[in-house]
């Protein structure tokens, strides 16, 4: 009996080094190094928060920010707490707001299982690249969209995971205080998000979904890294210019975005005419677009 129960306590913890907080904790070794400053975003449990103080003690300043005090009580001792709207900047209809943090603020921020939470993740991540210094280090983690069990359930013709969810991974002005999972990312889409203002030091899997496969979990995420169930990435701030920020289109009458680099993403209010905007870029439009041709004449100018 006790050889079964020390076979079981060995898979357990086998197990535990491939889930997303294992692999995290090393991704955020490789990312913090004494006397940083350390914002964890939407910490949770606070179980890196937790892992970094035991580590480093007073010799890096952790700090979390949360919209919950249940979360933020869960920090460890002289963490310095944050209270804010994690979606604050979300609704640029509205205009974007920012979280009420100077420039260049941190040296590592940790995201772990937060992203899918937010609604228009461009305008976040340019958020989160404001506070954070130049060449300074995100660790982030996120469900996986293209897990094994979800491309099994499509497979199959039992598609579990966006059933009722009509178009849910799509930017979308929804409710921005439900819990659930807004926007979706797999590897490519994820790198993709963060590309403007990131450059990848790392990827990994983590998590594998079948339950009688977890023994096999750390060999399987790295051999299987794009079925695993959660996407784990440390990435580096790139000397970037400029945030997303908001124009008033006189062609709708309506504020519309402006990615750093000056390129209006909008492709709707391109289907009457932007060939006169600054912010217009060609680039945004479907490769079939009659708009591409060199005989194209705008609606209105």
């Amino acid at each position: 009996m006790k050889i079964f129960q020390k076979i079981k306590k060995a898979a357990k913890n086998h197990v535990a080094k491939g889930n997303y907080v294992s692999v995290a904790k090393t991704l955020v070794d490789d990312a913090v190094k004494q006397g940083d400053i350390v914002l964890d975003i939407g910490p949770g449990e606070c179980e890196i928060l937790h892992y970094l103080h035991s580590k480093w003690g007073s010799n890096i300043e952790l700090v979390a920010l949360d919209r919950h005090e249940s979360v933020l009580e869960k920090a460890p001792p002289e963490t310095r707490l944050i209270k804010q709207n994690l979606n604050v900047i979300s609704d640029y209809y509205a205009g974007i707001k920012h979280y009420d943090i100077p420039d260049s603020s941190f040296d590592v921020i940790i995201m772990t299982e937060l992203i899918e939470h937010i609604g228009y993740p461009q305008i976040f991540i340019s958020e989160i690249s404001r506070i954070l210094k130049d060449g300074g280090q995100l660790v982030i983690t996120t469900p996986n969209v293209h897990m094994i069990g979800n491309r099994l359930a499509v497979l199959l013709g039992r598609d579990k995971f966006f059933k009722n969810r009509a178009a849910e991974g799509f930017i979308t002005r929804g409710n921005f205080d439900q819990y659930g999972h807004i926007c979706h990312y797999t590897f490519d889409g994820l790198t993709e998000v963060l590309s403007p203002y990131y450059d990848v030091v790392s990827q990994r899997g983590a998590g594998f979904h079948f339950s009688f496969l977890q023994l096999f979990q750390p060999f399987l995420t790295k051999v299987f890294r794009t079925l695993s169930s959660n996407i784990c990435m440390h990435v580096k701030k790139k000397p970037v210019n400029g945030i997303i920020k908001t124009f008033h289109c006189p062609l709708i009458e309506a504020p519309q975005l402006i990615l750093h680099d000056g390129r209006c993403v909008s492709v709707q209010v391109h289907s009457k005419t932007c060939t006169s905007c600054k912010y217009f870029h060609k680039d945004f439009l479907y490769p079939g677009d009659k708009r591409l041709k060199p005989s194209y004449i705008p609606e209105y100018k």
